[in-house]
């Protein structure tokens, strides 16, 4: 068999494998145009007044920030993983600075759409509850912030505060260091995590 292929021997499947230096300068590539395309976007939505005072527009601002994130400290992370096989600086703040970026960004993008989707639906069809200054506040501004704060605060206090009594739980010869953090399997993070 071709040195480019990896048998699986419990499914009988055969996988391409792409070649770590090809992989890196493919999340490069990707990443740096990700990159320009947010920026482009970001200049766009806050350069203009008009745009960056529609009550629309405030959730996908939001989005291209935390995107950005992902982008400018997830993807490098990873890249230098694909690169090197392993996670390089070996520590724990690393895996822990990674799971954060990596889940909380994530998370938070996905509630911002889910709260896009609603508010979409009250700036259609209920826009004029919106015109009164503080049913802007209660119904575009607070939940806003609530789904900013919420999933950055509760990811910032589960890898901060549980920490895991078992020294070898980060695998540096794995993406994201093996992602099995200590809340995992505390009972009251998990149910905040499930809220």
């Amino acid at each position: 068999m071709d040195s480019n292929y990896v048998n699986d021997s419990s499914t009988g499947e055969t996988d391409l494998v792409i070649p770590r230096l090809f992989r890196f300068w493919i999340f490069l590539f990707t990443n740096s145009l990700s990159l320009g395309c947010t920026f482009l976007h970001l200049y766009h939505l806050l350069g203009k007044n008009i745009l960056r005072n529609t009550l629309s527009n405030h959730t996908i601002i939001v989005i291209l920030f935390t995107s950005l994130g992902t982008q400018c400290i997830d993807v490098p992370f990873y890249m230098n993983y694909t690169l090197h096989g392993y996670v390089s600086p070996q520590t724990p703040f690393v895996c822990q600075l990674w799971w954060f970026v990596d889940v909380g960004t994530f998370q938070t993008t996905l509630i911002l759409i889910t709260w896009m989707s609603f508010e979409r639906h009250i700036l259609i069809f209920h826009e004029q509850y919106l015109r009164i200054q503080k049913n802007r506040w209660f119904f575009h501004y607070f939940p806003l912030m609530f789904f900013i704060i919420y999933p950055l605060l509760f990811y910032t206090l589960a890898l901060t505060l549980v920490q895991c009594e078992d020294s070898n739980s980060y695998d540096y010869t794995q993406g994201w260091c093996g992602y099995s953090p200590c809340y995992y399997h505390v009972q009251c993070f998990l149910t905040l995590y499930l809220l």
